[in-house]
């Protein structure tokens, strides 16, 4: 999503392509290392749903950090986007995390 559309959309965004290019493959790492684990991990997975859960919330803080460094060159799209996006996979951690438990 962020390489192919937001990236293609940057002006309705306002988010630079330089940034959505550097966001694009931690988050794809991301969706690696959790398939990977579901894949190959049958019993001894929870310290590595821990491992996906903190990630995810550094990318959250990470694309906090970014919404407020590049608010002036934001549009209302793109708030609401990156917004929706931390609400999204930190409801995500908060089920890793219970999980992993």
């Amino acid at each position: 999503m962020l390489a192919i559309v937001l990236a293609n959309l940057q002006l309705y965004f306002g988010m630079p392509i330089h940034i959505l290019n550097w966001l694009a493959p931690g988050a794809g790492c991301f969706a690696i290392y959790s398939f990977s684990c579901f894949l190959f991990l049958e019993e001894k997975w929870q310290p590595f749903l821990k491992v996906i859960a903190m990630a995810n919330k550094c990318y959250c803080l990470v694309t906090l950090f970014l919404i407020i460094l590049f608010w002036n060159t934001l549009t209302m799209l793109g708030i609401v986007y990156f917004l929706r996006e931390i609400i999204l996979v930190m409801t995500l951690v908060s089920f890793e995390w219970k999980k992993a438990k």
